[in-house]
């Protein structure tokens, strides 16, 4: 008798268990670093709908409801918050519908844009202090690697000021082009947003860390 009720509570903890993951292992906040640099969301939530409400918080009026598979617009403006927190710190994203959703993995997915072109160099809106980025040893003509030549100017003209060693992790400040169409992004003045020197803004050079 001991038995058979121990297999059948065993069978009621493995039928529940999964069901328990899937409840909270999927539910994740947005960061707000991809909240703020995401130019649209995916609506994913199970039941289909995703109520956006009047301000951050459940308690708060319902403005309107997404589908599922709804394309949200972040809002941007000055006047009215893109990102926001409820009383318990949870994020809610504002959206062009002047209302705000849960900024959650359960109920929007970020639709990411690739930080490289096709070329393989860095698209401009990821040339920003909120991104991290690691720096990529270069072969040199001899075969040995050696890290990324930083110069003072925008080109490979300029004077190299100084050496990325391989690995270093760095922000980018600003973006530009040189007279051939290249990118170079640069890098910052100790903790300031000013540019120190610029680097080639490639994906042989540069491994962007997370966005």
């Amino acid at each position: 008798m001991n038995y058979l009720m121990l297999v059948r509570k065993s069978v009621m903890a493995a039928a529940v268990f999964p069901l328990f993951l899937s409840a909270t292992a999927l539910a994740a906040n947005i960061p707000k670093n991809v909240l703020q640099h995401t130019d649209n969301f995916k609506v994913v939530s199970a039941d289909g709908e995703l109520n956006c409400r009047s301000d951050p918080g459940i308690k708060f009026e319902i403005k309107r409801v997404y589908r599922t598979n709804d394309i949200i617009i972040p809002w941007d403006d000055r006047n009215f918050d893109k990102i926001a927190e409820d009383e318990n710190g949870n994020p809610w994203l504002g959206t062009i519908d002047f209302c705000y959703v849960r900024a959650d993995t359960r109920y929007i997915e970020p639709q990411h844009k690739s930080p490289y072109e096709s070329n393989g160099e860095i698209t401009p809106s990821f040339a920003q202090i909120s991104f991290r980025w690691r720096a990529i040893a270069a072969e040199d003509s001899l075969g040995n690697m050696r890290g990324l030549n930083c110069r003072v100017g925008r080109g490979s003209e300029y004077a190299v000021r100084d050496i990325v060693p391989k690995n270093q992790e760095t922000y980018l400040v600003a973006w530009t082009t040189d007279s051939r169409d290249r990118v170079w992004v640069a890098i910052p003045e100790g903790d300031s947003k000013r540019p120190r020197c610029w680097l080639r803004g490639t994906q042989d050079c540069l491994m962007i860390l997370e966005y």
